[in-house]
């Protein structure tokens, strides 16, 4: 199962990245249609900011008659993004922060940004191998082929995945940094 974390970037961002959430979703749809040999779900988490009309768009692409082999569930807004990720086997998104908490828990996750004309949000994590990056139309089914038959390379994202790591001392860090400047200035 594939678990997509759909955002409202058209509304965001207009045409500016080069990519919609809608063209985000039909080329992850595309590329799951040519693998051959598993039936492959996914999982589409609607963003907190998406509305009825926005869902509805979603649902349209999913409908489209060369998707209609394919297994696709919309789920609302509200439901819990945790456990959609959990009950899933990757993860993908163009540049939410989701893809950064599905990598904390241990899934591949892959920023799928295709025509991309802007920032990659997600750069650090997508330059480090931390979230796979995909910038052009069609990349994105070789990666997930080897998601889906090649061991070595799960193995290598999964040690790639480890060196990720917090240590829980993010607001320590935060509150020395205002200690810091308020010091300064008195």
């Amino acid at each position: 199962m594939i678990f997509y974390a759909s955002q409202n970037l058209e509304y965001v961002f207009g045409d500016r990245l080069g990519y919609t959430e809608k063209t985000v979703l039909r080329e992850l749809l595309k590329s799951i249609k040519d693998i051959p040999g598993k039936k492959i779900s996914v999982l589409v988490k609607v963003h907190p900011r998406e509305d009825k009309k926005d869902i509805e768009n979603l649902e349209r692409i999913v409908k489209e008659e060369e998707f209609n082999d394919l297994s696709v569930i919309i789920i609302d807004k509200d439901y819990n993004t945790r456990t959609a990720i959990m009950a899933s086997d990757v993860a993908v998104a163009a540049s939410s922060t989701t893809l950064i908490e599905s990598t904390y828990l241990g899934l591949p996750s892959i920023s799928l940004q295709p025509g991309l004309k802007a920032e990659d949000y997600l750069e650090a994590t997508n330059k480090s191998g931390i979230t796979i990056p995909i910038y052009k139309e069609g990349e994105i089914r070789e990666v997930l082929r080897k998601l889906i038959f090649d061991e070595r390379y799960k193995l290598k994202l999964a040690t790639k995945r480890k060196e990720f790591q917090i240590d829980g001392k993010a607001t320590e860090r935060v509150t020395n940094l205002v200690h810091k400047i308020l010091d300064k200035s008195n």
